[in-house]
């Protein structure tokens, strides 16, 4: 695997009380030599009809975007007592990847633009309470893509997906303590 990129860090308090972090990273990251990679139903390349494998050499890396960003922004308002709200909001932004090394079509995932915020209070206990929401305009957003193996050595393509607490709109609350 020959993997290079880019990563960009900034982080900013332009007024009292504000906070910005932001990333980037450019990636490119293909496999130089692979060969014996298992081919999937149907892949158009020689050697898979004779083999069932074929040499990924110049395929992208399984979920290896070329382009991930996040921004987050964090306000907390400024007074003078104890309590002090705040909100903030995020959004992750990630380029299409595909969960395996052959690349088959099913295990492609299209780009995706995740938002979250919360808003809350934090006390000058240590205390802090929120409510907040990730993925909340809930985007399609699966965590493995793979091939049924059973169904590939029959020549079908038949994808399993798995999914997580990322994977759909999550809302929720919070309550932290230091201590």
């Amino acid at each position: 695997v020959i993997s290079k990129g880019v990563e960009l860090t900034v982080n900013a308090s332009p007024v009292r009380g504000l906070s910005i972090n932001g990333s980037a990273t450019f990636l490119s990251s293909k496999f130089d030599d692979f060969a014996g990679a298992q081919c999937y139903p149907g892949q158009a390349d020689a050697s898979c009809a004779a083999t069932g494998s074929f040499n990924a050499a110049g395929k992208r890396t399984p979920t290896a975007p070329k382009f991930a960003s996040s921004i987050q922004a964090m306000y907390e308002f400024q007074n003078a007592g104890s309590i002090h709200p705040f909100i903030e909001g995020n959004w992750y932004h990630r380029t299409t990847i595909n969960y395996l090394v052959n690349q088959a079509p099913g295990a492609s995932v299209p780009t995706i633009d995740l938002i979250g915020a919360s808003a809350g209070v934090r006390l000058d206990n240590g205390m802090r309470l929120s409510i907040f929401c990730k993925n909340c305009t809930n985007e399609y957003n699966p965590n493995f893509i793979g091939l049924d193996a059973g169904d590939a050595i029959s020549n079908i393509a038949t994808y399993q997906q798995q999914f997580g607490f990322d994977s759909v709109r999550t809302i929720g609350a919070t309550v932290q303590f230091r201590f």
